[in-house]
């Protein structure tokens, strides 16, 4: 599985940490284990909050404080990453394309090697035919396009002489 495929599921797994560390702090903080008391069995609850008033005979709900606020930090994080992820998709595919079109378009050497390449290998294809291809194009491009240097001017002749 290539890199590009595990990404997404390294994100879902931080996210869903990110999520059991900010579910685990939103707990109240008050021991909610039942717990014995010498005389009488005390059970304590995190705020229970019975609906009979609404609805006789219905489980009562339990209220934490915060876990609001951790299932929208999960949200947050995860929508985060999806759009780095999508950034770096898009200017892969740019940079790709870019690669592409030179190699279809210039007279380079092995043209059916390198275009086979890139749509094969895709963005790590590119990243190799822009460094082992286009760099040295460039500059064989740029040399032919100068003109030639003009040789500097001989000094003139002191006052005097002919």
């Amino acid at each position: 599985m290539s890199k590009l495929k595990i990404a997404p599921w390294l994100l879902l797994l931080f996210s869903f940490g990110v999520f059991a560390l900010a579910a685990e702090e939103a707990l109240p903080s008050n021991n909610q284990t039942p717990s014995v008391i010498e005389d009488e069995a005390q059970v304590t609850l995190p705020q229970a909050v019975s609906p009979e008033s609404k609805n006789p005979g219905a489980m009562p709900e339990l209220k934490y404080q915060g876990f609001g606020k951790a299932i929208s930090a999960l949200f947050g994080i995860a929508f985060l990453g999806v759009i780095v992820f999508v950034a770096i998709g898009i200017a892969l595919f740019v940079f790709w394309l870019l690669m592409f079109i030179h190699a279809a378009s210039k007279p380079i050497e092995n043209k059916a090697l390198w275009i086979v390449i890139l749509i094969f290998t895709g963005a790590i294809g590119a990243i190799v035919y822009y460094f082992v291809v286009k760099k040295k194009f460039d500059l064989q491009e740029k040399s032919k396009t100068q003109p030639p240097s003009v040789p500097p001017e001989a000094p003139a002749p002191p006052p005097g002489t002919v």
